[in-house]
């Protein structure tokens, strides 16, 4: 080290060591900013689950409007049952006339379940019965055949 360096630190060192030590404190600890921190963040957490909730719960004597889902139709002859998925959670399988939690079922066709709840009648119809497949999933010919022509 030069000697220009070293007076340098000798004075700096002096010049601290002259300072009146004083303890540094903070207005807050590391533990009570975290405290706190991590009750606001559950305080929030729950105002938002609260809501959700609220959301979710229908009104006092209210009945979510959400049709069931239709997965499938088998029978044979003029024996039907249709096989219905209600809140996404709930399955059941229902002929003609049947009823399953406020709804009743109407009629069963080919490809639909006629429903009613409260005087309103849905449609529910088979997944499939909705328009044409997508073109990724229809088989085509052999590549390079079309119509029956060569390439």
């Amino acid at each position: 080290m030069s000697t220009k360096l070293r007076l340098t630190a000798g004075f700096a060192t002096a010049a601290m060591l002259s300072l009146p030590i004083t303890p540094a404190r903070a207005a807050e600890t590391i533990d009570t900013f975290a405290r706190a921190h991590l009750k606001s963040s559950q305080e929030a957490a729950d105002a938002q689950r609260a809501t959700a909730e609220d959301a979710r719960q229908p009104a006092t004597g209210a009945t979510p409007d959400v049709s069931p889902e239709l997965l499938f139709i088998h029978g044979v002859d003029d024996t039907t049952v249709a096989y219905l998925r209600v809140d996404g959670r709930f399955g059941y399988s229902v002929s003609d006339g049947d009823r399953f939690g406020d709804w009743r079922v109407v009629k069963i066709g080919r490809d639909y379940v006629d429903v009613a709840r409260g005087g309103k009648p849905r449609r529910l119809l088979l997944p499939n019965a909705m328009g044409p497949t997508r073109a990724g999933s229809a088989r085509q010919g052999s590549p390079g055949r079309r119509n029956g022509d060569d390439f």
